[in-house]
C-alpha cells in the first residue's frame, strides 16, 4: 500500500522519437507495425484519404516499407 504523497506507479521512461516512414519526421506520438513507425498525424491522414486521391498511390509506396526487406 502507497503512503500518502507517494506516487502509486513508478513514473514512465521517457519515448525516444522514432522516424515515421510517412513524412520521415522523429516524433513521439504514433503506431508501430511489424516494426515500422507511423506518426499520429500520417495516420490519421491515411485514414481519411479516399481511394481516389491522388496522395493514396503514395500512402501505399510508403507503407510498402514495412514489408520490404531490410
Amino acid at each position: 500500500m502507497a503512503s500518502q504523497g507517494q506516487p502509486v506507479c513508478p513514473p514512465a521512461a521517457p519515448v525516444r522519437p522514432a522516424n515515421c516512414i510517412v513524412c520521415g519526421e522523429a516524433r513521439t506520438d504514433g503506431i508501430t507495425v511489424c516494426g515500422a513507425f507511423i506518426c499520429t498525424a500520417c495516420e490519421r491522414e491515411m485514414v481519411m484519404t479516399d481511394v481516389s486521391d491522388a496522395r493514396y498511390a503514395f500512402f501505399v509506396e510508403r507503407l510498402r516499407q514495412i514489408w520490404a526487406p531490410r
